[in-house]
């Protein structure tokens, strides 16, 4: 229990006795946390020009986002749910071999081309690139992972 009082702030942002913001997103960035209202808000004050799902299947939303850099110029970003089926990792490099997308159906997104596979467990992934990012969604159901990829939107610079 010490350990948790000593260590609350660093691990979920949060002093002795303050409440988690029910509504509210999380940027774990390095060892710093920072809470926003919304996910609109986080990317505008970050300045970060990734897309996010602006369209969630009833009752899920997104808690945090995670933002990890690799080296300099492979910065990994990682969206979590309140529904842990569902994860959307964005990388400024990207994973997934070209000779693979081979085994993806191309699928058009609302601006973006993507690629759909199923997997040997029956989880959906799509793959899709912008001019600066690979974004993969991992999702258990079909129908759900074309809601989030056309849901994709950007912040307006």
């Amino acid at each position: 229990w010490e350990y948790v009082k000593e260590n609350i702030q660093k691990v979920l942002g949060l002093d002795a006795g303050d409440r988690v913001n029910d509504g509210g997103i999380t940027l774990i960035k390095n060892d710093d946390v920072v809470a926003y209202d919304s996910i609109e808000a986080l990317l505008e004050s970050e300045g970060l020009d990734i897309l996010y799902p602006a369209e969630l299947p009833d009752g899920v939303r997104i808690t945090k986002i995670s933002e990890q850099v690799i080296s300099e110029g492979y910065t990994i970003y990682c969206y979590k749910f309140t529904d842990e089926r569902i994860s959307i990792t964005i990388s400024t490099i990207p994973t997934v071999e070209t000779e693979d997308l081979e085994k993806y159906s191309e699928i058009a997104g609302p601006s973006i081309m993507a690629y759909l596979v199923k997997d040997s467990e029956g989880d959906y992934q799509v793959v899709c690139y912008d001019d600066k990012y690979e974004y993969r969604i991992c999702c258990y159901d079909y129908d759900v992972i074309i809601e989030l990829l056309n849901g994709m939107r950007g912040i307006e610079k």
